[in-house]
């Protein structure tokens, strides 16, 4: 079973966020494993994953956001602890956060 990551800073009320819930779960459907990183613990869409066997991961909490190599090593430590296949970011600084990451690591 292939094991996917979402990766974003908060699932707060806004369109983004809700189309990662939305594609979380179709994944889910289909079979595979699936886990949601965020940085900041706030979740608005809570109610839709009820049920679902997805797991929510803080990978930073809000008071480290702004370092940078302790938020890259929360994400390291996660990717290793759960081995994972492929890790989709949603919004700019996601992505900004997984290109760092990637440097630091052997994940493509």
């Amino acid at each position: 079973m292939k094991r996917l990551l979402y990766y974003t800073g908060w699932l707060s009320s806004g369109g983004a966020e809700r189309q990662l819930i939305y594609t979380a779960l179709a994944a889910e459907k289909k079979g595979y494993e699936v886990k949601i990183a965020i940085d900041n613990p706030v979740i608005h869409y809570e109610d839709m994953l009820k049920g679902g066997g997805i797991e929510i991961l803080v990978a930073c909490p809000r008071s480290i956001t702004h370092r940078t190599l302790k938020r890259v090593a929360a994400l390291s430590r996660i990717m290793k602890s759960y081995r994972l296949d492929v890790v989709h970011t949603f919004l700019r600084q996601s992505n900004l956060w997984k290109c760092c990451w990637r440097s630091f690591t052997a994940f493509q």
